[in-house]
């Protein structure tokens, strides 16, 4: 996916789960990349997890309804937190928390849709709509990659940055799965100045 300059994201995690892990830690910028609601739904935009017309709406519901809003960022910012304590556990992938588990089975059920006819202009057709109406219908398609990674299991090849200063996760997708970095113009680069200087008597100068 090519990332628009100015993004607040990194987006170098290959699962949507894990570059939602990764918004603690905005593009560089050392602050965290949800501070809003709108942030959260800009980076479903990003990751292309809902339709246009889907973000317009959850952004007008935001803008009503700021309490809404600002619950939404909480319950985003708190299944976050259970993501990454489950990633920073250890890469053999333990089990997920009960707490972790609660929240992905209740995002998910989040998604439940029925059948419907719809009517729009002279046309109907039959369409899914959500028996979930409220904001937290946002989280679900995120909720989904976790759980796609949890159901993995340990031979999943997610990787933390090699940058012990890094807190970027990403799914390894090279060919060897030897991948290092969360991406070479960053740690990358910085790992290599510092090997550089180090081989040279120069350490201090690169810190």
């Amino acid at each position: 996916m090519n990332e628009p300059a100015d993004t607040r994201f990194a987006l170098i995690g290959n699962k949507p789960a894990l570059d939602f892990a990764n918004t603690v830690h905005a593009r560089r910028q050392d602050v965290d990349a949800l501070q809003s609601a709108c942030d959260l739904f800009d980076l479903l935009e990003h990751l292309a997890l809902a339709p246009a017309d889907t973000l317009t709406r959850y952004r007008k519901v935001a803008a009503a309804d700021t309490a809404g809003a600002g619950d939404l960022l909480k319950q985003a910012l708190a299944f976050r937190r259970e993501v990454r304590k489950w990633l920073d556990a250890g890469l053999d992938f333990p089990s997920p928390s009960h707490v972790l588990l609660k929240m992905v089975n209740r995002l998910l059920a989040a998604n439940a849709s029925y059948e419907a006819l719809q009517h729009k202009g002279t046309q109907w057709s039959i369409e899914s709509v959500p028996l979930e109406k409220t904001l937290l219908l946002s989280l679900a398609p995120i909720a989904r990659s976790v759980a796609e990674l949890i159901a993995e299991g340990p031979q999943a090849p997610v990787r933390k940055c090699g940058n012990p200063r890094c807190p970027l996760y990403f799914y390894d997708t090279s060919r060897n799965q030897k991948r290092r970095w969360c991406s070479m113009e960053s740690c990358g680069n910085q790992a290599k100045v510092r090997s550089f200087l180090k081989r040279h008597g120069h350490v201090h100068a690169a810190e």
